[in-house]
């Protein structure tokens, strides 16, 4: 028991270490993108740093454990400063972006930007990932002087610190920040840390003097190499796995949900198989294959596995993202993502694993110098991961595409995997069996590797106009068997369609018509641009939209005809601008002024886009509008459960003084709200008659050319939605909640989502602000309701009721058509007649109603009560079409 003690302690120590470094991470990482942007460059930015840290502080680390011959006060100090540093992080992190804000200038160039973002961040790092770094090559160096330890430390010890980062990464993430929020979670990391140093320090005694890490007499069975060769063999292997990973997580994205738990899922898996290879290593060592041609062997193994995976990929699913999850549970929909990534990435990863503990064991062999072996290893193999994501992400992945960046990667290691047993073999023939029976085994591999990895079809019909594989994400312009032209991103959120001008322009219309003298107008989100342009259609604005995703911009000619050709227009007005960065970082440092700012429509779910509705980013949004502007967000009620609505409402409550509700459109089916908050109360007047008809075209094609129902969209006040959201919490930068309690409710069908929240807008709803517009809100609470009817009576009363309230509003009058045709069709005559009555009370819709009396009359073989209605029809409208076509065919018989 008391031989076991170190190994246990050690081992626990090596564990909680591993949790809180990937804990800091993961906190430090959300934090810095918040001061850095969204933007895939700036995460890459935050990422190299942090892992340069690491390879500095191994180097470092690892010569002190050395000098200090493996004493466990290195340990502890190291684990001390990851503790107090990782609880000043935040704090740091406030003042960084404090001291930025007041220093930045927002015309600067990207490059100016960066640099002064990334100083800072350096700062901030440098301390905690100094000491990370160092944490493994000091407790592997430590451990080594324990008699019953010398054999296997560093893969047993890498092992079980791997493993321990896959699973803060899933706890992190599953629970740590949705319950606890980043602080909370920042001093369960720091309790980690705190951890790790007690146990270290409970399992120190019993050391002995450095001793031999591995079997002496390997070395004269010709197992030692190079150092060089071993140092680039560590790079590649951090190269080629870290870009595995970034192009798993490419691939699987446009098959997963695309959540945040959905990404930690690929990032535990990942983590997990990386330890579990590493705590192969005894099996290695016992056998005395601690050797060059071994090594060549595990990155030619991954290689292979690799390729293999691209099988597996192409098998996996589609179902798992999109519509095809509605009805399974979250933790159903998490259990599938979990085997999915462990099917695809276990077993290369596994073997990438082996690797770094099987080089430190060549290019070390004396327990003296071990700590500054593995801090060696340890900063080549870092040197690599930091260049994958960079290299792959900027360049080779939007030249190549996603397959062909696969298998160059993958053959890229399996190339250095041959060479390496190639030259380690004895003789030329016996050198060259093995490196061809690899080489065949990958072209093997490469031939069952399907043609197209893409994920882009929806429907048997759907036909691919254009793809991008971009730094951002994957963009698909999909034809569809309807005709519409549809615009993907990762094959699970539609951005838009060209049928969808109609909605899209009205979230443009409909604020810039409230406000009485709109000059300057900012967009957050441009997706197909059919938002952006219909304002510059409009005319007299100046115009600034921002999008986050900078391989849409030449995809918007497919859209030209529902964006009013908006890249041409950008391109000949100068008060056009396109911005392709980060909305949320772009409102914190702007120091223009807008009467008018547009939130798109932000997806809760998707991994990153709950920080729109932070309260820090709605206040920047505040700081930007000029005295008499407004915030104009729109909210999708089918996507967004009760609970996140509460939140978004509370959080917009608390930072706008006035804040009111408005219907985008009237469809049940996908129902739109927008939330508009203002500095002061404001009235909401008409629109003045010359603006209505200066653009009377334009505000037709988008259903907002009549002033009535356009204020009649008004649904409730700030006192109604304080009231309603009291009690909620607010969504802040320390406590996120929408993006971790929306993935809950994605395997809810939108429908039911969508009827739970009409319901509640429709309890909300208090006059309009206008007296004409009273008829016309009551008309639209009756279609809603028709909508939420249980019956076709009960919608087609509902419908008649709303006909009624409004008898000119043809929009009513065309809604009433169709369920009169849906009666018609399932032959339910008499209903039809019941709704056909209603219609012809509405003067305007006399003929159509008569029509459709005669036409329930004639299904039901009463000719002479047919021409009777025809009659009336004809006199209504001496010139309605169906009616004289009905009445030749009545007559004829």
């Amino acid at each position: 028991m008391a031989r076991a003690r170190p190994w246990i302690c050690l081992g626990l120590a090596a564990f909680f270490s591993g949790f809180s470094a990937l804990a800091f991470e993961i906190l430090w990482i959300r934090r810095l993108g918040e001061v850095f942007g969204s933007t895939v460059l700036g995460v890459h930015i935050v990422l190299a740093l942090f892992f340069l840290g690491l390879g500095a502080g191994a180097w470092l680390g690892g010569r002190w454990a050395d000098r200090e011959r493996g004493h466990v006060r290195v340990y502890l100090a190291l684990e001390a400063v990851i503790a107090l540093s990782g609880l000043l992080f935040l704090p740091g992190a406030d003042l960084l972006d404090t001291v930025y804000l007041r220093v930045a200038d927002p015309e600067s160039g990207l490059a100016t930007s960066l640099a002064l973002k990334g100083t800072g961040a350096g700062l901030l790092l440098a301390a905690p990932t100094l000491a990370m770094g160092g944490t493994i090559p000091a407790l592997t160096r430590h451990l080594a002087n324990h008699v019953a330890a010398r054999r296997d430390a560093i893969g047993w010890l890498y092992g079980i610190n791997t493993i321990a980062a896959g699973c803060g990464a899933a706890l992190v993430v599953f629970g740590l920040i949705p319950y606890l929020g980043m602080v909370g979670a920042t001093a369960t990391a720091a309790a980690g840390s705190l951890a790790a140093l007690i146990l270290a320090s409970a399992g120190s005694r019993g050391s002995t003097q450095p001793a031999l890490l591995v079997d002496p007499g390997a070395s004269a069975r010709g197992t030692t190499a190079p150092a060089r060769w071993l140092c680039w063999s560590v790079a590649l292997s951090g190269f080629v796995s870290i870009g595995m990973e970034v192009l798993w997580t490419r691939a699987l994205a446009s098959r997963f949900l695309s959540t945040i738990y959905s990404f930690a899922a690929i990032v535990s898996v990942f983590l997990l198989a990386l330890g579990a290879g590493s705590l192969l290593l005894p099996v290695l060592q016992r056998a005395g294959w601690v050797q060059r041609r071994s090594l060549g062997l595990v990155l030619a193994g991954a290689a292979i596995l690799s390729l293999a995976s691209l099988v597996f990929l192409a098998w996996t699913p589609s179902s798992l993202s999109g519509a095809g999850a509605a009805g399974r549970s979250f933790a159903a929909t998490s259990l599938r993502e979990l085997g999915a990534s462990a099917v695809v990435m276990a077993l290369p990863v596994m073997a990438f694993g082996l690797a770094f503990p099987l080089v430190v064991c060549l290019l070390q062999r004396e327990a003296a110098a071990l700590g500054a072996a593995i801090g060696r290893v340890y900063w080549w193999n870092t040197l690599g991961s930091v260049t994958a994501p960079l290299l792959l992400g900027f360049l080779l992945l939007p030249a190549l595409g996603l397959r062909s960046a696969l298998l160059g990667l993958s053959w890229c290691g399996l190339a250095f995997g041959v060479v390496l047993v190639a030259s380690a073999g004895d003789g030329r023939r016996r050198r060259l069996r093995l490196p061809a029976a690899l080489v065949c085994a990958g072209a093997a591999a490469t031939l069952l590797v399907p043609g197209d990895l893409r994920l882009w079809r929806r429907n048997p019909g759907d036909r691919l106009l254009a793809y991008r594989e971009g730094v951002m994400a994957s963009a698909a312009v999909v034809a569809q068997p309807d005709g519409d032209i549809v615009l993907k991103l990762n094959n699970d959120y539609e951005l838009g369609s060209v049928r969808t001008r109609f909605a899209q322009s009205r979230q443009a219309l409909l604020p810039v018509l409230l406000h009485p003298r709109p000059a300057r107008v900012l967009f957050l989100g441009v997706g197909t641009g059919c938002s952006v342009g219909a304002a510059a259609a409009y005319g007299g604005l100046q115009i600034d939209a921002i999008e986050i995703v900078p391989d849409l911009r030449p995809l918007l000619p497919y859209f030209r005809e529902g964006n009013y050709d908006l890249l041409g227009r950008a391109a000949a007005d100068p008060g056009l601008r396109l911005l392709w960065t980060d909305a949320r970082d772009y409102v914190r440092i702007t120091d223009r002024r807008y009467d008018l700012v547009i939130g798109d429509l932000f997806i809760p779910w998707r991994a990153g886009e709950g920080g729109m509705y932070m309260r820090e980013h709605l206040q920047a949004v505040a700081d930007c509008l000029a005295p008499d502007g407004f915030y104009c967000q729109w909210l999708p009620l089918y996507q967004l459960g009760t609970q996140e609505l509460r939140i978004v409402t509370a959080t917009f409550c608390d930072v706008f003084p006035a804040v009111s509700a408005w219907w985008l459109y009237f469809n049940l089916e996908q129902p739109v709200i927008g939330l508009l908050g203002c500095a002061a109360p404001r009235s909401w007047t008409r629109p003045q008659p010359e603006r209505m008809d200066a653009h009377r075209a334009l505000l037709e094609a988008a259903g907002l050319n009549d002033a009535r129902p356009l204020l009649a969209s008004w649904i409730a006040d700030e006192a109604v939605l304080r009231k309603w959201s009291a009690g909620a919490p607010i969504e802040t930068r320390n406590r996120p909640r929408i993006e971790f309690l929306a993935p809950l409710r994605r395997v809810v069908p939108n429908a039911v989502r969508a009827a739970e929240n009409v319901r509640t807008c429709l309890d909300w709803m208090t006059p309009p602000p206008a007296p004409e517009a009273v008829a016309y809100q009551e008309a639209i609470g009756c279609f809603f309701r028709a909508g939420l009817a249980s019956s076709a009576e009960q919608r087609l009363d509902k419908l008649a009721a709303a006909l009624r309230a409004a008898p000119d509003w043809d929009w009513i009058a065309w809604n009433l058509d169709q369920q009169i045709r849906q009666s018609l069709a399932s032959r339910r005559y008499p209903l039809a007649a019941r709704g056909a009555e209603a219609l012809a009370e509405a003067p305007r819709f006399a003929a159509a109603g008569a029509y459709y009396q005669a036409l329930a009359a004639r299904e039901q073989g009463d000719l002479e009560l047919a021409r009777t209605w025809l009659q009336q029809a004809l006199q209504h409208d001496p010139a309605h079409a169906p009616s004289r076509k009905l009445w030749d065919e009545i007559q004829a018989r």
